[in-house]
């Protein structure tokens, strides 16, 4: 029995590239949440402050639906 809690998720087509933006079920509403990216590329670095630092690219489609670009026209 799964444990998250799905606020949104959308998939852009028939290729698996999509997201899920969940929750743990019974956790604090300041808790943090987690973004699954499924189909998209990525690199790991560390920052210069030691951090982890993650680029990711997010095909324009996926970005859209996420909210993160607004459709022109």
């Amino acid at each position: 029995m799964s444990t998250k809690t799905t606020l949104n998720m959308q998939w852009t087509d028939l290729s698996h590239v999509g997201f899920h933006l969940y929750e743990e079920a019974f956790q604090k509403a300041d808790d943090p949440v987690y973004l699954e990216l499924n189909g998209c590329h990525f690199t790991a670095s560390s920052g210069k402050d030691g951090l982890p630092n993650i680029e990711i690219e997010i095909p324009r489609e996926l970005a859209t639906a996420m909210g993160l670009l607004v459709k022109k026209g």
